[in-house]
């Protein structure tokens, strides 16, 4: 059984996100895109188990700034040792905000589109080697694994990991 526990800075050996669904459900009602109204009608724990999955998607892609604050926390924020945007050190106990709005953009990017994916490769439709090389691509594109407002967002508190190396087994016909 999944049991949701929204970190507050205390640095909980148990948290699993970084945003409450209350305060999430406020940063949805502020948002206008359709797919936050969307999600914004699931269920209290279907969004708490979205949120605690985005912010462990951010987590395993994140270089934050900083040190977590203690070596027994589940997640990788509170930190210490951070400045914010404007240049002021963010309290070692303390989920900045920027983190809470950045988690609810990535859950509504999570359901919009599975980027779970390695992505990376999904645009190559064909790849034919006949004495030349000839790649074609599909005509969608598809996005990073982080979208870009999000990477805006965070861009104050760490570096993330939006791709990485790909491999093309390339077989003789």
């Amino acid at each position: 059984m999944f049991n949701f526990k929204a970190e507050d800075g205390t640095g909980y050996m148990d948290a699993t996100s970084y945003v409450s669904v209350e305060d999430g459900r406020v940063i949805l009602s502020l948002h206008p895109a359709p797919l936050a109204a969307k999600f914004s009608v699931l269920e209290d724990d279907e969004i708490g188990k979205r949120f605690s999955y985005a912010s462990k998607f951010l987590d395993n892609r994140a270089e934050w700034f900083g040190d977590k604050s203690s070596e027994t926390q589940a997640l990788r924020w509170p930190r210490k040792d951070v400045k914010g945007r404007d240049g002021y050190k963010i309290p070692r106990d303390t989920i900045p905000e920027l983190i809470k709005e950045a988690v609810v953009e990535m859950a509504i990017a999570l359901l919009a589109k599975d980027l779970t994916s390695d992505s990376s490769l999904d645009n190559i439709k064909e790849l034919d080697v006949d004495g030349a090389v000839r790649i074609e691509f599909a005509s969608s594109s598809t996005a990073g694994s982080i979208p870009v407002n999000v990477l805006h967002m965070l861009s104050s508190l760490g570096t993330f990991n939006v791709g990485g190396r790909q491999a093309v087994k390339i077989k003789r016909s």
